[in-house]
C-alpha cells in the first residue's frame, strides 16, 4: 500500500515549490528583515496608519489617507515585530503565498 500516491507528491512539490516563491518574492517588501525600510516607499502610509492604530488613533479622523480602511487594519495586525521580524512580512508571505 502506497502512503503516497503520484498526484499527492506532485501536490507537495508544487506547495513546496510556492511557499519557497513566495519567500523570495516577500524580500521585495520593505517589510523584509534583511532590508531596512524604505520611508520613501508607499507602504509607509499603510505602516504609518497601522501604527497610529496601534496607539488608540483613528484613521481617517487623526490622519488622512485616500486608500481603504482594510490596508490599515491588516497594518495594524502587523505592526508588531516578533524575534525582530516584522509580522507585517509574515502576513505578505501568506498573501503571495495564497495568491500563487
Amino acid at each position: 500500500m502506497k502512503v503516497f500516491d503520484k498526484a499527492s507528491r506532485w501536490s507537495w512539490v508544487n506547495n513546496i515549490w510556492i511557499g519557497m516563491l513566495s519567500i523570495i518574492l516577500s524580500f521585495t517588501y520593505s517589510s523584509n528583515p534583511i532590508i531596512p525600510y524604505d520611508d520613501q516607499h508607499d507602504g509607509s502610509m499603510f505602516y504609518y496608519f497601522g501604527r497610529i492604530m496601534n496607539q488608540g488613533l483613528h484613521a481617517y479622523s487623526d490622519a488622512f489617507d485616500h486608500k481603504g480602511p482594510l490596508l490599515f487594519y491588516i497594518n495594524a495586525l502587523g505592526y508588531p515585530t516578533v524575534f525582530g521580524i516584522k509580522l507585517l512580512w509574515i502576513i505578505e508571505i501568506i498573501s503571495l503565498f495564497l495568491t500563487l
